[in-house]
């Protein structure tokens, strides 16, 4: 959608914030070890869990900080954000959301830890799971935040929508899990 100019495929409106690459790339990744975590691929899990704990925890700080670390435009500028969101940089909310995943998907790939490693992981996935869900039901219901904390609490649709898929999926497969052991 970004190379391509198609906007719609990263904002859906032009009221809402788009997608941002990091949290595209982050979705990606999330999805893979996703993909791979039933066939016992636990190195990815734990990977992809690690990227995703650096990636929200980097951008945690640079909300917290005020400070530019550089990863929200490291390869292409942002032409889409919306006022006043930082240019590139994902929501607190986000961030924290791919902070949990992150969190799951390493405890989910630690296979030599107690069964106490499922129950984290079920509740990460449990924690994204809810304020994802809560973020596309405000987003369905056309309720609108405050603009003075816009910056820091919208989650883009998208973003919102994978979320919720990986999460639920992190949570499912953790339900599983836990059933067979």
């Amino acid at each position: 959608g970004w190379t391509m100019h198609l906007d719609a495929l990263v904002q859906f409106s032009a009221a809402w914030p788009p997608i941002e690459r990091n949290s595209a790339l982050c979705l990606l990744v999330a999805g893979f070890a996703l993909a791979l975590l039933p066939n016992g691929e636990f190195r990815v899990a734990i990977g992809a869990g690690v990227a995703l704990l650096l990636i929200g925890t980097l951008t945690l700080i640079e909300h917290g900080t005020g400070r530019d670390l550089g990863i929200d435009e490291m390869f292409v500028q942002d032409t889409l954000s919306v006022a006043p969101v930082i240019a590139g940089r994902m929501s607190v909310l986000s961030a924290g959301c791919f902070c949990a995943l992150g969190l799951g998907l390493v405890s989910a790939g630690l296979t030599r830890v107690p069964l106490w490693r499922l129950a984290l992981t079920g509740l990460s996935g449990c924690g994204g799971a809810l304020v994802t869900a809560l973020a596309v039901l405000g987003y369905v219901a056309g309720l609108k935040t405050s603009d003075n904390w816009a910056a820091y609490t919208h989650i883009a649709f998208p973003t919102a929508l994978g979320l919720l898929a990986a999460n639920g999926s992190l949570l499912a497969w953790a339900w599983q899990k836990a059933q067979r052991e």
